[in-house]
């Protein structure tokens, strides 16, 4: 009389009168092998007032223990006969049936899953844990993708990078011939040229293939001089060309971890259900209980 459920299933501890009820303990397993899980609950549950047909619906979840029931019975006590014909076991075989179709229906456990990143929360496992425990592998996933990524246009960068080495080598040896030719051409007009006509060393035809001379050293120094400007303009083509590949790159990272980022939170519930097999009835009892 002393359990404290008893108020939950309609008792009165003060009652001499006892109506008939089932208690029922059972072993639960929810299994799902692609979650990974192997969950195991008790089911306790009474039962006051039994009909000729059991109504599973009408059973009241409660945390029960063996000391709550006793053998002996009390003094005095008047004792309430029910529908049910509890002198027959096939009774208590099809109350347990029903017992054990109800729960197979009507029991599951809800688990966390996201799909894409094939994970499931565990028994216990909070919405928050599981949450961070999908963002980590998100961004795990995203760094795979990413290597990936990197990998390919790291080898397009290093191509272009030895094209503007190649580019910078040229633009140096362009640098210092266009300087030698310069510096020849200075010396030979000033020097020379100017030399031979004012000392009267040379005659005027003389002269005049000179600054011929001249001149053709001057359009070499020109052309020499549009030679570097079309390596510098090559330098800078190429050096453009590896900022934009770096820009993708950029721009493709941020694309990926984005779209990782956005996985993780698709999260669902599942609700995980019982097969039969799974359903251990270990105690359906009579009682007789107070009320």
């Amino acid at each position: 009389p002393a359990a404290p459920w008893l108020a939950e299933v309609g008792g009165d501890p003060a009652s001499p009168r006892h109506r008939a009820g089932l208690a029922v303990r059972i072993n639960l397993l929810f299994d799902e092998t692609k979650a990974d899980l192997r969950h195991t609950e008790e089911f306790e549950c009474v039962l006051v007032g039994l009909g000729e047909h059991l109504d599973p619906a009408e059973l009241v979840t409660v945390d029960y223990d063996d000391r709550d029931l006793r053998e002996a019975a009390p003094t005095p006590a008047v004792y309430e006969l029910p529908a049910a014909p509890i002198g027959t076991s096939a009774w208590f075989r099809d109350a347990e049936k029903a017992v054990v179709d109800h729960l197979h229906a009507a029991r599951t456990v809800t688990v966390l899953r996201n799909a894409e990143l094939k994970l499931w929360s565990r028994p216990g496992e909070s919405a928050e844990d599981f949450a961070v425990r999908c963002r980590a592998a998100g961004e795990e996933a995203a760094e795979a993708d990413a290597a990936k990524v990197r990998a390919k246009l790291e080898r397009r960068m290093g191509t272009i990078r030895k094209a503007i080495d190649r580019e910078q080598t040229r633009v140096a040896e362009l640098e210092a011939r266009a300087g030698d030719a310069k510096q020849h051409e200075l010396v030979s007009a000033a020097g020379d040229l100017l030399g031979s006509f004012l000392g009267g060393r040379r005659s005027a035809r003389s002269i005049v293939s000179k600054v011929k001379g001249v001149s053709s050293r001057r359009k070499q120094t020109s052309a020499a001089g549009q030679r570097l400007e079309t390596a510098l303009a090559g330098v800078e083509a190429k050096t453009v060309e590896l900022a934009d590949l770096e820009a993708e790159l950029v721009d493709e990272l941020a694309e990926i971890e984005a779209g990782w980022a956005d996985v993780a939170e698709q999260v669902e519930e599942v609700e995980v259900g019982l097969e039969k097999n799974d359903i251990d009835v270990r105690q359906l009892a009579l009682i007789w209980v107070p009320a």
